[in-house]
């Protein structure tokens, strides 16, 4: 069996990233995912319902972690947006010791799963289910954002319809300048790329509006706030806040 932990296969994986004809390829993929995961890790964070900083240090840490241990070269670690929904609902029901937990043993199933050689039947799922999967997930993740996006206070319940329903009662005090500007980040989005495939769409797409706030001085639109500037030390949740360990 392979050991991934013996000095000889860390030093055959580690070597190609030591030479310096890969410097240069290296530093701009890693330039160029950055530009992606950064903005992307702030949004998901706030969709997640935990702070931007929480998200944009998970997405370092979980980049540095599988960069050293994945089992390819070719993998690419970063937040997932279908994970989302289920991260919003367990943080709202269990807290964030909660969520520990509920990783922890997502963390140990997908261990054993891997063990047990249970991936060879996630061939048998219908590509329909997987397309209703992200096409539902897609949905909820922008009825949920809209509040956002309309800047609304969030609803109290994050549940489709209980959104749904919270957006049409506050509907009134809604924010039309903060819509023309998710409106342009969308429009950024889809039409970037058609024009300049390699440019780095998502960074863009959330440094243009972001200026025009700044530079505009819109003072009545909502800022993501202030994000750490290191990385913080490692720290347990309080599990005292976990009511019902059974659930």
């Amino acid at each position: 069996m392979k050991s991934y932990f013996s000095i000889k296969y860390l030093k055959h994986e580690l070597q190609p990233m030591l030479l310096g004809k890969y410097w240069i390829n290296d530093l701009t993929a890693g330039i160029t995912v950055a530009c992606v995961a950064i903005p992307l890790s702030l949004a998901i964070a706030l969709a997640s319902g935990v702070s931007a900083g929480s998200g944009l240090i998970s997405a370092i840490i979980g980049g540095i972690i599988v960069a050293l241990f994945g089992g390819t070269r070719l993998a690419v670690t970063g937040p997932a947006a279908a994970m989302a929904i289920i991260i919003s609902s367990a943080i709202q029901q269990h807290g964030l010791a909660g969520l520990l937990v509920i990783g922890i043993i997502c963390g140990l199933l997908q261990f054993c799963a891997g063990l047990l050689g249970l991936g060879r039947f996630v061939k048998l799922v219908p590509l329909p289910v997987i397309g209703a999967f992200s096409a539902g997930i897609g949905l909820i993740i922008v009825i949920g954002q809209l509040p956002k996006a309309l800047q609304l206070p969030a609803s109290q319940k994050n549940t489709f319809w209980a959104v749904v329903q919270h957006l049409f009662v506050n509907l009134e005090h809604s924010s039309l300048l903060a819509l023309m500007l998710a409106l342009l980040t969308l429009i950024i989005l889809k039409v970037l790329p058609k024009f300049y495939p390699k440019a780095p769409t998502p960074l863009i797409a959330v440094l243009v509006p972001s200026l025009l706030v700044n530079w505009l001085n819109l003072d009545n639109i909502l800022l993501v706030g202030s994000i750490p500037h290191s990385l913080p030390l490692p720290q347990l949740p309080n599990f005292a806040q976990i009511q019902d360990w059974s659930e």
